[in-house]
């Protein structure tokens, strides 16, 4: 979540270093690694729901230290990140979000199987309070070879919609990258507004 920039320049602070929004991030995405693979094993929509609830406790632990802050930039008083998550175990996807990250599924041709919803109302987000796994939007989905699935974040959100975007993938190769970041400076020069905003992605060719 984006720190409040304009407290930081109304009390003559710098932005923190390291942001300790992205230490919350890096903890629940640490977290989520290290939990879910110990309950791979005996995975399924309930564990999904207590991966999320342990990581976010992790995050509690952060946050308590640290303290509440008129900078966090968001309405809890708390620092704090959006987030999703995807768990692929044989030919299924357990997934969960919060928030406005998503989880998508495509087809070898790219044809959307599955988005993700990425509503925020109620507001909610990962910042260690227990009632945010409240609202978790979370599920399963079946994998067939050579699907598409993608984690990300909002500002990526308007890129699903283009086709030529979507065609990177269709022609998947090993110069996925570098078409996706030249895709993506061209589309954010064109419009900022719409495609500049915070853009983090994870691509999964499912085989």
């Amino acid at each position: 979540m984006t720190l409040n920039f304009r407290k930081l320049i109304e009390t003559n602070q710098k932005y923190p270093n390291p942001s300790p929004a992205s230490m919350v991030a890096r903890i629940f995405c640490e977290s989520v690694i290290k939990i879910g693979t110990e309950r791979y094993n005996n995975l399924n929509e309930k564990e999904i729901v207590e991966i999320f609830k342990l990581a976010n406790s992790e995050v509690r632990k952060y946050n308590e230290k640290v303290g509440k802050s008129d900078i966090c930039g968001n309405i809890t008083g708390f620092y704090a990140a959006t987030g999703a998550f995807l768990i692929i175990k044989e030919n299924k996807a357990y997934w969960a979000t919060i928030c406005d990250s998503f989880v998508a599924h495509f087809d070898i041709n790219m044809k959307l199987k599955f988005m993700s919803s990425g509503n925020c109302s109620p507001y909610a987000v990962i910042n260690g309070e227990e009632i945010m796994v409240n609202y978790l939007d979370k599920g399963i989905f079946n994998l067939e070879k050579d699907d598409r699935l993608f984690v990300f974040t909002d500002g990526f959100r308007y890129y699903f919609d283009n086709e030529d975007f979507l065609k990177i993938f269709k022609d998947w190769n090993d110069d996925l990258k570098v078409k996706i970041k030249q895709y993506s400076e061209k589309m954010n020069l064109q419009d900022p507004k719409k495609y500049g905003k915070e853009r983090s992605l994870i691509a999964i060719w499912f085989n």
